[in-house]
């Protein structure tokens, strides 16, 4: 009689867990309202982001947003990272408005040195540039072209990201998306 007494009381107790991780989870699921948008993604492992990436710039009408961590430029032509610096003077000068928000540290370290010599040249060139308050860290690495075309994932804009690291980035078509992070974007400080 222990035995089977003993066995409903573990019955119980795994039901009554299971019960309740479930409500957990679509309790969870609903208050966090997630939006969910329709649109063409495309996967853009290590270097397959660059092509992609400088032609949607080159090819840009109006706007481009960009979120950072870090953007290392230099003056070596063959760079990556300064390769999509090129692209995006060359948009500037067709008059696509260029907004770009970049980490800044609390300290002067080597991410804010490389970030504010890189928005200091777009800003030359007419772009908006601002940065997160040093309190926060912006680790975000997000573009996006004429409000449909979203760049997302692990890549920094720098050199070593584009040729020499594991990345992984995706390209989304999606005005609605595009809009989300554009908001996301302007509201960075």
């Amino acid at each position: 009689m222990n035995f089977y007494r003993l066995s409903k009381k573990k019955l119980f107790l795994n039901v009554s867990l299971v019960v309740f991780v479930a409500f957990f989870f679509v309790i969870t699921n609903i208050s966090a309202k997630l939006i969910k948008h329709e649109g063409k993604v495309t996967f853009l492992p290590n270097r397959k982001i660059l092509k992609s990436l400088i032609k949607d710039i080159e090819d840009a009408k109006n706007s481009i947003y960009i979120a950072m961590y870090m953007f290392k430029t230099d003056d070596y032509k063959f760079n990556y990272s300064t390769l999509i610096e090129e692209a995006i003077f060359d948009a500037l000068k067709k008059g696509v408005k260029v907004y770009a928000v970049f980490d800044i540290g609390k300290n002067d370290d080597i991410t804010t040195r490389f970030n504010k010599d890189t928005g200091e040249e777009l800003r030359k060139k007419g772009a908006i540039v601002w940065y997160d308050s040093p309190e926060r860290k912006l680790h975000a690495k997000v573009v996006v072209i004429d409000n449909k075309i979203v760049y997302l994932g692990s890549h920094n804009y720098t050199h070593s990201a584009m040729k020499y690291n594991y990345e992984t980035s995706v390209r989304i078509e999606s005005s609605e998306m595009a809009q989300e992070v554009i908001k996301y974007i302007r509201g960075i400080r």
